[in-house]
């Protein structure tokens, strides 16, 4: 019996040694947290968010396994968070992150980066969530034209109708419509040179915006109607021109007819937006040209000009001169090549003759040293 228990224990003691105990060895730093922003769920390209947008809009994610975002928000230099607009200024842009596991930790060694920018983070107590931070400036992009005026061809009598769009960073808008002879007209400038035509514009929010015409001129058809939006860089973008056809109606170039106003008639009614400027009348001013005079002066005789003396060359003298010049380079080459003969006769001399005369006088004194030098019998 005592057999068995001893066994079961010694059995029980491997089984716990096997097991993995739960310890300090056990947790892991997270070594990097990798944040990618984007100024809107449509966005395929990570970036920071737009001035002009929605701040709802913008997000978050992480491609960092093991770590979700749980949150994100903009907060300006007074520490007032954007809800709104995201505003033409500085924020701060904070992250908070959470790990997916209790042993997979933020520690004070993690490193962070939002859109590959190194970035702040601040783990906290216990390592399982961060806030990750970074101060930016949001983008200022031009506004993208969502939908053009389209043409409008109707009865005189019908109201012509235009919309378009353009994505929500626009600061401003501008209708425009242009005549045939290419004189351009806000909506304003329309009606105050036209009182018969209405023009009204509405700003229908993200639909877009609306420019309304009544009561067109016939002169009106083949007009041209367009829209800006201009963002926070002040450069406008032009929507496409639409065109305003009146049915029945050919278009025409003629310029505006002119209103008359009887300036002498005080009870005249001067249209509204029609400012007349009297232009006074011209004076006429005689002056009383005098006779002109006329002087009598003598000419001087012209001057004896000197006669220059010009040196004329003939085609003979030249060729003379040119026989003359080579006859020259002849002499300096002959000149040359005797000096040449001169030094290697010369050295002739010297080597070979000099030699001789010295060896034949050696040879003499030898022989009358040696007795044999006198007369032979």
């Amino acid at each position: 019996m005592k057999r068995k228990i001893l066994s079961l224990v010694l059995c029980l003691v491997m089984v716990l040694a096997l097991c993995p105990m739960a310890s300090a060895d056990d947790i892991i730093g997270i070594d990097k947290v990798n944040i990618e922003t984007y100024p809107s769920s449509k966005a395929t390209y990570n970036d920071l968010p737009t001035v002009g947008q929605q701040v709802s809009e913008f997000r978050a994610s992480t491609i960092t396994a093991g770590i979700s975002v749980t949150g994100c928000s903009l907060v300006d230099d007074n520490g007032v968070t954007c809800t709104g607009t995201v505003e033409n200024k500085n924020y701060t842009l904070y992250v908070t992150v959470v790990s997916q596991a209790s042993n997979y930790i933020f520690t004070g060694n993690t490193k962070a980066y939002i859109n590959n920018v190194s970035a702040s983070i601040s783990p906290n107590g216990d390592g399982t969530s961060a806030t990750i931070s970074r101060y930016i400036k949001p983008n200022i992009i031009d506004p993208v034209i969502y939908k053009n005026p389209t043409d409008e061809n109707h009865d005189k009598s019908s109201v012509f109708s235009f919309t378009a769009s353009a994505s929500p960073v626009y600061t401003s808008f501008q209708w425009y419509i242009m005549s045939t002879y290419g004189e351009k007209f806000t909506p304003e400038e329309l009606s105050a040179a036209y009182p018969g035509v209405t023009t009204s514009v509405k700003d229908m929010g993200t639909s877009g915006v609306r420019l309304n015409i009544g009561d067109p001129l016939d002169e009106m058809s083949g007009w041209l109607v367009y829209c800006t939006f201009t963002g926070y860089s002040g450069v406008p973008v032009a929507t496409s021109k639409a065109t305003m056809t009146i049915k029945g109606v050919t278009p025409s170039n003629a310029t505006p007819t002119p209103i008359i106003v009887d300036l002498d008639d005080e009870n005249s009614d001067v249209p509204e937006g029609i400012t007349i400027v009297e232009t006074p009348t011209p004076s006429i001013q005689i002056v009383e040209t005098p006779s002109p005079s006329i002087e009598i002066v003598e000419t001087p005789a012209p001057a004896t000009v000197p006669t220059a003396e010009v040196e004329v060359t003939t085609a003979e003298d030249a060729s003379a001169a040119a026989k003359t010049k080579d006859n020259s380079k002849l002499m300096n080459i002959l000149k040359w090549v005797g000096i040449g003969i001169g030094v290697l006769v010369l050295i002739g001399v010297v080597v070979f003759v000099i030699p001789y005369f010295v060896q034949k006088s050696k040879d003499n004194r030898r022989r009358k040293m040696s007795g044999r030098g006198g007369r032979r019998h």
